[in-house]
């Protein structure tokens, strides 16, 4: 068996295959990657909206790998260091009452 033999790289096959000149799913935000499709630019432009008007509280939610907590890195990147962001991630089936109880016992 010959050790000159070449690995191969299916990083490298994925990305020259899809034509992306860096890996696509940084483990880190990158806001290059995030994409506003027309229903994220309503969600997006309503948060930053009840950003400036001082809303006391606003929720996002929806099902994983939605894109939620890459909109909330969009928005904390797109407003400054002025505004404080909050994450409360739960994956249990808690009722909306129980839900607010469990915000109000860790603030």
């Amino acid at each position: 068996m010959s050790t000159n033999a070449t690995a191969f790289d299916a990083t490298a096959a994925f990305n020259s295959y899809f034509g992306f000149n860096r890996k696509p799913f940084p483990t880190r935000f990158d806001s290059e990657f995030f994409c506003l499709n027309p229903r994220y630019v309503i969600i997006y432009d309503y948060l930053l909206a009840g950003i400036r008007h001082h809303q006391s509280m606003m929720a996002l939610t929806g099902e994983a790998g939605t894109g939620k907590t890459f909109m909330l890195r969009k928005l904390m990147q797109d407003t400054g260091e002025d505004v404080t962001f909050v994450f409360y991630n739960y994956f249990t089936d808690l009722d909306f009452d129980d839900l607010l109880c469990s915000l109000w016992a860790s603030s």
